[in-house]
């Protein structure tokens, strides 16, 4: 089975950067989740050099993003899914019975990587198809 390019976990389609700055205008927290000898949480860090500069993980801002798009796509009456589980819509039951995973796993194994990629598109709910979905990552 020849694996498409998209389906790979490292593979990167296309990039987003946004550019900003935070404001935290309540207590926020990245750590380790580790506690120091003093009883303290650890605060995750970047030390470069001399210097211990605060580090915020692309995966938390990811994560914050994509909740805020569920709510936006639920507030404007957009079809979006639970995003993980049973509640995904890559793990959802189709009218033929079967889940989605299986006809893309189906596709794949007799080498349809374009209608497995098709099907995907065509079935994701829209946060999924940004953000990715449970086994299949996002396109960017």
């Amino acid at each position: 089975m020849k694996i498409p390019r998209w389906f790979l976990p490292d593979t990167m389609l296309r990039t987003v950067i946004i550019e900003g700055v935070l404001e935290a205008i309540s207590p926020l927290h990245f750590g380790s989740g580790r506690v120091s000898i003093l009883g303290e949480l650890e605060i995750a860090k970047i030390i470069t050099e001399d210097e211990e500069i605060p580090y915020i993980p692309s995966t938390a801002i990811r994560g914050l993003l994509r909740i805020h798009s569920e709510k936006l796509a639920r507030a404007l009456g957009l079809g979006v899914c639970g995003g993980f589980g049973r509640g995904s819509c890559a793990s959802r039951t189709l009218s033929n019975g079967k889940r989605l995973t299986e006809l893309v796993d189906e596709l794949l194994l007799q080498d349809k990587g374009e209608e497995a990629l098709e099907l995907l598109w065509r079935k994701l709910c829209i946060v999924c198809e940004v953000f990715g979905a449970p086994r299949y990552e996002s396109p960017s």
